[in-house]
């Protein structure tokens, strides 16, 4: 999940009540991404964060217990 706030506001950490939905089946794991906000570093090093996250995800995914072919993206705004 990518958290909304136009890449200048908001954090990961907001971010569980958009994702139980989805979580509350068991089917799905549930990931937050963070990103660097506009602010703090100039743009288009929020999109370089995202990619990098889902990166990680697909690399670690096995350690895990999940399918890398299986990943999706959900966010709202900036997400």
């Amino acid at each position: 999940y990518i958290h909304g706030g136009a890449w200048r506001s908001g954090n990961k950490n907001g971010s569980l009540n958009r994702l139980l939905h989805y979580l509350k089946s068991g089917q799905y794991a549930g990931v937050s991404i963070g990103y660097r906000l506009s602010q703090h570093a100039k743009w288009p090093a929020q999109i370089h964060d995202c990619k990098a996250a889902i990166r990680w995800i697909k690399a670690n995914a096995k350690k895990y217990g999940l399918d890398e072919e299986r990943i999706a993206v959900h966010g709202t705004s900036a997400g």
